[in-house]
Formats: structure tokens, C-alpha cells, sequence
């Protein structure tokens, strides 16, 4: 029998493009994973993000791509939101898209996992409008007893308003996915939150 305890903790990103470097639609490697590892101990580090996904296809896709390679007590970070609530793909009320997001955090913890997910950064709002990005974050970040942690990048200034959007220093043209200094400062704030729920 394998001692589970002896196995290092596993940290699996999943999510969608967000966790992606990319110029234009081209995928350019999966930005976010890369630059925590380095800053990790004692976990390995996986990326099962694909882009496109919303909450309930990352829920459902969830029991083959992620769980034969887990264990429990391992770190799910997942960060959606947007697509779910992006009018070109789940097209959801901020509310659904909050219900969605909280129904793949029970299903991971159900399975003994850890969750960490993330708020909304400012986004095109050609495909979500700004008002309804904000009600998403605050119905989260008001109640965050549905995952282990919820780590706010609004919190950043680069990432603490529309303005935002047109800084070509951490946003990509397309003004949804960023630059390799906008995902260094996404990693930078999650490192610590995932060292810490990962030891705990």
C-alpha cells in the first residue's frame, strides 16, 4: 500500500486562459504555474488549465482530468469567473457564476482536496461589464467559507480598476490575459497563500 503521507503534495492549477501566457490566440506556455514553482517547497506543481473553460465545464471535466491524479490533502487552485460570466461564453448572471464557482470548490473538497481561487481581475468589458465583475467579487469575498482561501489580485494597484485595462506593461492588447509582469505579480500574491494551505 502506498503511504499517501510520504507522496509530496501535489499544487494543480485549473482554470482557463487566465492561468496562460499567450500573443493573440496563440498559447504561449502556462504563465502562472511556472512562476509560482520556483517560489513553492515541498510541493510538485501541475497545470491542467485550458482555455475557453467556464466553472461548470472545468466541474464537469473535473473527475478525468484532475482527480486520477491527486490526492487528498493536495491544492486545487482554480480561477474562473470571467468566462463563466462572459457574454461570448457561459454568458451567466454574477450570482450563477458565484454558484458555479462554489460548485466545483465542494466537489474538490468533498474529495478531501484544498481550494484556493481567485477574484475577477478588470477585464475587456466588451464581454463583461464592469459592474457585474464587481458584484462577483464582492458576493465572494463577502462569504469565502465555501474554498480555504480566496486571494483578491484587485488588491494590487494594477489590477484595481477598468484604467487598468489599457496598461500594456500587465495587460495583453486584447486586454483580458496579461503580460509576463502582469502573471508575476498574480503569482508573487498567490505563492504565499498556496505555501501556507499546502503546509496546513
Amino acid at each position: 500500500m502506498i503511504n499517501v503521507n510520504s507522496i509530496p503534495k501535489r499544487v494543480v492549477f485549473h482554470g482557463n486562459s487566465l492561468f496562460h501566457l499567450r500573443q493573440g490566440n496563440v498559447f504561449n506556455g502556462f504563465a502562472v504555474s511556472t512562476l509560482v514553482r520556483p517560489q513553492l517547497t515541498g510541493v510538485v506543481v501541475q497545470d491542467y488549465s485550458y482555455q475557453g473553460k467556464t466553472s461548470a465545464q472545468l466541474l464537469a471535466e473535473f473527475p478525468t482530468v484532475v482527480q486520477p491524479y491527486v490526492n487528498k490533502g493536495d491544492v486545487i487552485v482554480f480561477w474562473d469567473g470571467r468566462n463563466s460570466m462572459a457574454n461570448n461564453i457561459g454568458n451567466l448572471s454574477p450570482a450563477n457564476a458565484l454558484i458555479d464557482a462554489k460548485a466545483y470548490c465542494a466537489n474538490a473538497i468533498s474529495l478531501g482536496l484544498k481550494v484556493i481561487t481567485l477574484t475577477c481581475i478588470p477585464t475587456n468589458t466588451t464581454y463583461v461589464t464592469d459592474a457585474n465583475r464587481l458584484s462577483f467579487n464582492s458576493a465572494m469575498l463577502a462569504d469565502t467559507s465555501f474554498c480555504n482561501a480566496v486571494v483578491d489580485p484587485c488588491t494590487l494597484t494594477q489590477f484595481d480598476s477598468v484604467a487598468d485595462l489599457s496598461n500594456a506593461t500587465y495587460y495583453n492588447a486584447d486586454q483580458i490575459h496579461l503580460t509576463t509582469a502582469g502573471y508575476t505579480l498574480i503569482a508573487n500574491l498567490l505563492a504565499p497563500t498556496i505555501q501556507s494551505v499546502a503546509n496546513s
